[in-house]
C-alpha cells in the first residue's frame, strides 16, 4: 500500500469534531491504515479520515521495493541508458568509472540484490547496476513460420509418405508445419472443417502435388489464396527467402 508522509486536513467532518479547527494545516504520519491517518497534534496522538484530508508528500518505499516492483528479473535483456550518482534514491552501492563503457550497451541479467542492485557481467567483470539506470529490451516477435501441407491425398497411394517428407525438410528450414495427413476425424466433411481451420492459422501454404485432382485440396487453395496466405513453391523457396531445393 503507497504510505502519506504529510498530509494537510481540508474539510470538517461527522467522525472526528477535534480536528474542525485545524483546516488547512499540515501533519506528518506517523502510521497510516486503508481508511484513517495517525498523526501527532500537541504531543497527542489523533486519528484523521483519508477522506477527509490530502496527501501533501508521499513516503518513498525502499529501494528493494521499488525495484520489485519494476518487474526486471534474472534473465531479461536490459540496456544501461545513464549514468547513477553514489547511492542515489536508496542504491546501496557507487557507480565505477569502470561502468562508463556499459551506458547505451546491452546485458543480460545475472543477479539481483535487495540492496546493491542488478548484477551485470561484461568480459572485464561485474558490476551492480541500480534499477532506474536500466531499461528493458523486448525481444522482437518471430514470424509466424507456420506453414500448412496441402495436397491430393485420394489417388495417391504414397501421399503420407509425400506429406511426410515436405513436413521434414521444412521443419529443417525452420518451419512449423501443419500436416494434414496426422488428423483423425469421423466424417469427410468433420475432417475437412479441421484442416480449413488449421490452415486459417498459418501463413504459408505448401502444395505437395497437383491440388486440381482434389476436392478438398483445391478448396484449400481458394481459401489461401482469398485470406492471401503466401506459397512456398517447392524446390524455389526456403526460409527467409533463400532459394533452397527441397523438395
Amino acid at each position: 500500500m503507497k504510505k502519506a508522509k504529510r498530509i494537510k486536513i481540508m474539510r470538517e467532518s461527522s467522525h472526528s469534531m477535534w480536528y474542525d479547527q485545524l483546516i488547512g494545516c499540515e501533519f506528518d504520519v506517523m502510521t497510516n491504515t486503508k481508511t484513517d491517518y495517525l498523526v501527532s497534534v500537541g504531543g497527542k496522538s489523533r486519528v484523521v479520515i483519508i477522506d477527509d484530508c490530502e496527501v501533501v508528500e508521499w513516503m518513498i518505499p525502499p529501494y528493494a521495493e521499488r525495484q520489485a516492483e519494476c518487474g526486471l528479473k534474472v534473465g531479461d535483456k536490459v540496456r544501461v541508458t545513464r549514468e547513477a550518482k553514489p547511492y542515489e534514491n536508496g542504491w546501496g552501492t557507487c557507480w565505477s568509472s569502470s561502468m562508463d563503457n556499459m551506458v547505451g550497451n546491452i546485458f543480460v541479467i545475472d543477479k539481483i540484490s535487495n540492496i546493491y542492485g542488478i548484477k551485470l557481467t561484461t568480459d572485464v567483470g561485474s558490476y551492480y547496476f541500480p534499477y532506474f539506470a536500466l531499461e528493458k529490451v523486448e525481444e522482437p516477435q518471430k514470424e509466424n513460420m507456420k506453414v500448412y501441407l496441402s495436397g491430393a491425398i485420394t489417388g495417391d497411394p504414397n501421399y503420407k509418405q509425400h506429406f511426410a517428407e515436405a513436413e521434414k525438410r521444412l521443419i529443417d528450414l525452420g518451419y512449423t508445419v501443419c500436416n494434414p495427413c496426422k488428423v483423425t476425424a469421423e466424417s469427410y466433411e468433420e475432417y475437412l472443417r479441421i484442416d480449413l481451420l488449421e490452415l486459417l492459422e498459418c501463413n504459408y501454404i505448401c502444395y505437395v502435388n497437383d491440388v486440381t485432382t482434389s476436392k478438398g485440396a483445391f478448396l484449400e487453395k481458394i481459401v489461401a489464396d482469398g485470406v492471401g496466405i503466401v506459397e512456398i513453391k517447392r524446390g524455389d523457396i526456403g526460409k527467409h527467402g533463400k532459394k533452397q531445393s527441397w523438395l
